[in-house]
């Protein structure tokens, strides 16, 4: 499940929550229990824009 959600977020910078919980078609609290997993490895970051949450791949981690 997190590779898929990795893999989508890879290929679509910027994409919504809810346009991803449409792609992998799994409900609200089972997509957000693994994005925390990811994010707790600096792997993606979320951002509020426009009242929609989206994410992006991290690419560069400052020390």
């Amino acid at each position: 499940m997190r590779q898929k959600i990795f893999q989508i977020v890879c290929d679509n910078p910027g994409i919504s929550f809810s346009k991803l919980g449409q792609h992998l078609k799994v409900n609200e609290s089972t997509l957000r229990y693994h994005i925390a997993r990811i994010e707790k490895n600096d792997a993606l970051l979320h951002m509020n824009r426009e009242n929609h949450i989206i994410f992006l791949r991290v690419t560069m981690r400052i020390p």
